[in-house]
């Protein structure tokens, strides 16, 4: 059906364009027309095309999408766990583009470029003013192409000049450590065509340095990803054949995912976090662990997503995201949650009936109430991992004027340097101020990991968590 009305709107335009007849006409075509030729100002063949496509899918369903080519590559990254640029993280501070972050090891690392820098010019093409989207594509390229960066960096009177070779650059989707001896933690950023291996890697990283029995895996703000790679890494914590999880759709092929025997998380506690953020793939994980009484879910209520999108690429290279089926979990619940034309129901839309009931492998109720309802529901952390940018470019300019960043030393040294506590204490006047301030720094200095151990050193819901792994839930003893 779209590829039919793209065609039926490109063949009008070219009609039009050309003042050939257009013959008989449906209403769609009247009313290009009469844009075209009527309305009060001229317009974008392509942009009239797009925005019908746009309005077109949306009347379906919150997630069917289209994706104009030019904005392919940037929408596809995240899951690709990695695209070929320079290896920085900007924003846009007034009209100037300010490094957040230069990740290690990267190109603009080993060309010089710091946390803090102010980028000017590229090659010769000022980035004063421009929008984020046209500086990502001057700064991204193919790997070994160059740019010349000019750049100004506080303490300095003269513009720096830096040639950086583009590389690629991965995109860590997993990340992972010890919270105590026997507890390792993982968080999953998201499902991407990698994260199963990076799972796997970091889990024989953790072992070989002492056996644990516990995992806290975080689905916090998780939006979802690959189901596929939601399966597999679901895979490695069920030791059996259980279903994990149905498709099944009007038009497309029902699929069935189930568990295979063994698994090398199978044997292992597990306690999975997630919150109002945590969609799609994230849900389908942690509903199936519930479903099958195989861990403890704790936190919010999750976000409600129970459609399954299929990528399908248009003649011009365009691509779109077509939703195709709706996934349920094993209990037989689908937890997306009620829509219309203009988007999601709320709770206090007064449309939105109390879901069914459905049995856990174990006997427990649950209910298809839009989204998973966590097995025990904990207090907000709202405000524990939010932080001030602007701020945090403040203190990260002082700190630098009097050489105080030095990042050979460990993040968890460095932000104890008492030089360093005495300008984040002047300039964060409470606690949670402090410790989102210290977060935040240590994002922007040593990257996400330490960021990860630094909020996760003070967040209640990591304590509570550790907490339930010595009661005697039968939910934690698989």
């Amino acid at each position: 059906m779209l590829i039919l009305f793209g065609g039926a709107v490109g063949y009008l335009w070219s009609m039009m364009s050309a003042g050939g007849p257009v013959g008989q006409q449906s209403r769609i075509e009247q009313i290009t027309n009469l844009l075209q030729h009527q309305y009060v100002d001229s317009l974008d063949p392509d942009e009239v095309e797009e925005t019908a496509i746009r309005k077109y899918l949306a009347t379906f369903d919150p997630h069917s999408v289209f994706i104009p080519y030019r904005y392919v590559d940037l929408a596809n990254q995240d899951l690709k766990g990695g695209f070929e640029g320079i290896g920085i993280e900007f924003f846009m501070l007034g009209d100037t583009p300010y490094v957040v972050r230069v990740i290690e090891d990267g190109p603009a690392f080993k060309a010089g470029v710091k946390p803090g820098d102010r980028l000017l010019v590229a090659d010769t093409t000022s980035l004063i003013g421009m929008d984020n989207t046209d500086i990502v594509q001057h700064l991204k390229g193919n790997g070994g192409e160059g740019v010349s960066l000019q750049v100004y960096r506080i303490g300095f009177d003269e513009r720096k000049q830096f040639e950086v070779i583009r590389g690629s650059i991965a995109q860590p989707s997993v990340y992972s450590f010890m919270v105590d001896q026997n507890t390792a933690y993982f968080t999953i950023l998201h499902f991407a065509e990698p994260t199963h291996t990076e799972f796997t890697t970091q889990l024989a990283a953790l072992k070989r340095k002492g056996d644990f029995n516990n995992i806290i895996l975080d689905l916090r703000n998780n939006p979802g990803g690959y189901l596929k790679t939601a399966i597999d890494l679901l895979d490695e914590f069920v030791d059996g054949t259980d279903v994990l999880a149905y498709t099944r759709g009007a038009n497309a092929e029902s699929k069935t995912f189930k568990a295979t025997p063994g698994g090398l998380c199978s044997k292992l506690k597990l306690i999975c976090l997630v919150n109002e953020h945590s969609a799609s793939a994230s849900e389908i994980f942690s509903g199936a662990i519930q479903d099958l009484d195989r861990g403890l879910v704790m936190g919010h209520q999750t976000f409600g997503k129970g459609l399954v999108q299929e990528t399908f690429q248009l003649q011009d290279k365009s691509q779109v995201r077509l939703t195709v089926s709706r996934y349920y979990i094993p209990s037989g619940r689908c937890i997306q949650k009620p829509y219309d034309e203009e988007g999601y129901l709320t709770s206090d839309s007064g449309s939105m009936a109390k879901g069914n009931e459905y049995k856990t492998k174990g006997g427990r109720t649950v209910v298809s109430d839009g989204g998973i309802q966590p097995d025990i529901v904990l207090e907000s952390t709202s405000g524990l991992r939010e932080h001030s940018a602007e701020l945090a470019v403040d203190v990260l300019d002082e700190l630098n004027i009097k050489n105080l960043v030095q990042p050979d030393a460990p993040w968890n040294e460095w932000w104890h340097y008492r030089k360093v506590v005495d300008v984040i204490h002047r300039r964060a006047m409470n606690d949670t101020l402090q410790r989102n301030l210290q977060a935040r720094l240590c994002y922007q200095l040593y990257g996400p990991k330490a960021e990860l151990e630094v909020q996760v050193s003070y967040d209640p819901w990591i304590k509570q968590a550790q907490a339930q792994f010595g009661s005697h839930s039968i939910l934690l003893n698989p």
